[in-house]
Order: C-alpha cells, then structure tokens, then sequence
C-alpha cells in the first residue's frame, strides 16, 4: 500500500504571502497544495522554485469552488510553469480544458479531480471509473454531503478499489468525519487547513487536528471509534481533543471523532455501519439517546437523557455523566442537603443535573420556557416557566440555557451560595460574570465540560484519564477559538 498523506492546502493572494505560509509550515513528507487561484505563472514559478517541499499546485475555478476567473490559457499558463519550475503536481479538473494535461508527457504528476458528483454510490462509481480512463497519475473526487450517512458512499467507492489512485473524501460539516476516516478506507490522502481559520473548503480541518489529535494515518482496521454526535459541534467543541488526548496518554488504539447532523437517524446508522464502540450525545439528541439505547440507568431513565453510548455484545447500554459531574463540583464548593437549587433549562442536560440532585435528596426547582411533565423522581421535579422563578432566592442557580446575558438571572446576585454554568466558551457568561462579582461559588462550562467527559471516558474505556489532562487540553481548544 502506498504512503498515505495529510495534504495541507495553503491560498495565498501573493508570492510573499506563499512563501510565508509553507516556510511556517512543520516540517514532514507530506505534500503542500499550493491554492494558486490569485497567482501569477512567474509568482508560482517563484514560490515552487524557493522551496524542496512536495508541492501540488491548483488553479480552481470559481465554478468548481476556487476564486480563479481568468481564461483557460491563462491557468494553463500557471499550470505551465508550476511544472516547468519542478512541481510535483498538478491538479486539473476532469471535463476541463485542462483535462488533456492528463494524457500528455507530465501525466505522471498530474492529479486529475471532480467537484461535481452527488454524494451517491453509483454517481461516484460512474465518476471515477469515466476518471480512471485518464493517464493521470492520482485521481481526486470530492462530493459535498448533505447528510452524515452518505459518507458511507466514499468509504464503499474507495474499498472497492484494487489501487492506490484514488483520493476521496466528502465535503462540508456533514462529511467532514470522511476526512478523518478516508486515509483508513484506502484514500491516498486527506486534504486539510494550514492553521484552524484558514479553511479552503467547508468541514475541512486543521493538518494538526488530523495529525496530532486524531493521528487519522495510524487509523486501522482495530482501531475502535467513539463519534460525539451534536447538532453544533464543529469547530468549538474540545470535547474530541480532550478524550484523543487520553487515548494517547494510555496508548490506546482508539479515535474520537466529530459526527455534526441534524438527524438522530444518521447517527444510528453510522454507529451501525462503522462498528462504533460508542458514542458521546450532546444537544438536542439526549432524549433521542436515551430511546435508542437496550439498556439504561436510573438517572438516565427518570431523566429521558442519554449522554453516553457504548455497544457491546448484547447491544447497547446508556448512561448519563451530566448529573453526576455537576453534583460532585457543587458538594466539593459546599452544596448542603437543605439547599435550593434552581435548574434553568428542561433540556437533556438540565433534567440530568435536576434529576441528580433530586435523587440525592435536594429541593431543585426545574424552569424553562414552556410548563411541561414533570421528571418521575421522588418526589416529583415539577416543571415550571421561567417568569413564575424569583431570581436570587435560591441558594444554587443552574443555567443548562443557550442563553449567555442576564435575561433570566434577575438584576441582584443570582443566588446565596453558588453558581453553575453549563454554557462554555471563548469569554464568561453573565451568569459566571455576576456570580463572581457577588463572591459566590462559580463553576463555569468549562469545569463542567472537563468534569463530565472524564467520567465519559471512563464508562467507554473502563480507565481513568490522567490527572489534569482533560483540564488542560480543553482550555487549550478554547484559547485556540479566541
């Protein structure tokens, strides 16, 4: 088998701006696309000429998602020289003008791509094997997917190849879990970002998030993976990060991969298809979850939300590491059993957390936009609307909301003891802001975060993360979003 590659894809709107890029670049064999849409022949031919790295030079079309919107002569100009200059290759889109390069002398280092297929096996098939007819060295087919389950075509379209010609992968947020499994179905390559930010096409990912925190080329066929499943996930989550970095501490063949979509359905499918070990539920498929699974545990059942999967040989238990998390950091800052805490948020996360402090004996009040059925603890949590709350007479406030300002908190201090935001990001939450200004206990999203996925990943694994680990890796994702 052939070396498979991160190829890491750098646009440039200059020559000096170029060269800067691919000089910051770390050092390794993989190749460098070089985005030459905004470039000269004499500008490209300068930067392939100033450096040794393997460099593929593509001039993309606005018509097949690129910025170039010159004429064919001239882009075979670049084309020209990129490869007069010594680059290894060239990319040329099939059914182009510039598609003859590929039965030409310089066939050997031409890459010959389609932007234009649907997301379906027999479009894929019919594609690459019109492709295959070429001279061309590689072939490239890249299809944006509207939904997860479709990446299944890719990896079905790549493992029924008996070469290592083909590189395939599936573009946008809904395919974006192809990049990280392509080189494992037998992609020679995956295509990535120089730096988070610097995306050259959607649901891509950083080269050192596919190099450093899924290692997608040390990928095998023994590898279990465990997917984080979320409507939203993409980029913010450190969730993914956090728990590869605990596999790697305890050197275990394992992956944990970002899967964004919008239907619960896909993700049952996948886990089917894709054998997964497990997977990690955030909003708003906790309650989808939690009827999935074959078996569950009290909180979870009382709650209806499931955060944490894991298949097995009899079929697939469920837990939840939400409520847990959050009472053990509430009773280590001074939660007391007479306390009151108020839950802002009915969702998967907040009936988790109300439902387990309610089961260790805590008067919890649960509040959210609309009354609805109360969760079958003993007693009873009732679940009222937020306008029948009075802000700041509880002694804990919980805000499992999307919300961020003070609209529910009330204009005084938000409670008497202590605050806990499941809200994380780049800058605090009202929530947080306002509980520090009134001294209270303040447990932000973050530590909440770290504190469940340790526990998540030790109900997947069976072991402990290091110590600290988690803490520190996601602070470092979200300093990285900043």
């Amino acid at each position: 088998m052939a070396r498979r590659s991160i190829v890491t894809s750098v646009r440039a709107d200059n020559r000096e701006a170029a060269v800067g890029a691919i000089a910051a670049l770390p050092p390794g064999p993989d190749p460098i696309e070089l985005r030459a849409d905004r470039l000269s022949a004499d500008e490209v031919a300068a930067v392939v000429s100033g450096t040794e790295r393997e460099l593929i030079v593509t001039v993309r079309r606005t018509v097949d998602g690129g910025s170039f919107d010159g004429d064919e002569k001239t882009r075979h100009g670049i084309l020209a020289a990129a490869l007069a200059a010594g680059a290894r290759w060239v990319d040329v889109e099939w059914g182009s003008e510039l598609a003859v390069l590929a039965e030409g002398a310089d066939a050997g280092r031409v890459i010959l791509s389609d932007h234009g297929a649907t997301c379906e096996t027999r479009e894929l098939e019919r594609r690459v094997e019109a492709m295959s007819s070429s001279g061309a060295a590689r072939l490239k087919i890249v299809a944006p997917a509207e939904r997860p389950a479709q990446i299944l075509a890719i990896r079905d379209l790549l493992r029924r190849r008996s070469d290592d010609r083909l590189c395939a992968f599936a573009m946008g947020a809904s395919g974006a879990l192809s990049r990280v499994l392509a080189p494992q179905w037998g992609s020679w390559g995956t295509y990535a970002s120089a730096v988070a930010g610097a995306e050259t096409a959607p649901g891509q990912f950083s080269a050192a998030q596919l190099r450093d925190s899924f290692d997608v080329l040390s990928i095998g066929e023994a590898t279990r993976i465990v997917a984080l499943v979320g409507r939203e996930i993409l980029p913010t989550s450190p969730s993914p990060a956090m728990h590869n970095a605990g596999y790697d501490a305890l050197d275990m063949d394992r992956v944990y991969v970002p899967l964004q979509t919008a239907h619960w359905e896909d993700a049952v499918e996948l886990a089917d298809a894709l054998g997964l070990a497990g997977l990690a539920v955030t909003m708003p498929f906790k309650g989808d979850a939690a009827g999935h699974v074959s078996s569950c545990d009290d909180l979870s059942a009382s709650a209806h939300a499931v955060n944490t999967i894991v298949y097995g040989e009899n079929g697939s238990s469920g837990s939840n590491t939400d409520g847990p998390a959050a009472v053990a950091l509430m009773e280590a800052r001074g939660l007391e059993k007479t306390d009151r805490v108020d839950v802002l948020g009915a969702g998967g996360t907040g009936r988790a957390i109300a439902t387990a402090l309610a089961q260790r004996g805590i008067d919890v009040g649960l509040w959210s936009r609309e009354a609805g059925p109360s969760i079958a603890t003993r007693p009873a949590i009732e679940r009222r609307t937020h306008d029948e709350r009075r802000p700041g007479e509880s002694h804990w406030l919980v805000n499992t909301t999307p919300r961020r300002d003070d609209t529910l908190i009330g204009c005084g201090p938000p409670a008497r003891r202590g605050v806990l935001e499941a809200i994380y990001g780049t800058s605090p939450t009202s929530l947080v802001l306002r509980g520090r200004e009134a001294g209270l206990q303040v447990i932000d999203g973050l530590e909440l975060l770290v504190a469940q996925a340790e526990l998540q990943f030790e109900r997947h694994t069976g072991r402990k993360p290091p110590s600290g680990l988690f803490a520190a890796v996601g602070q470092r994702h979200i300093d990285s979003l900043g």
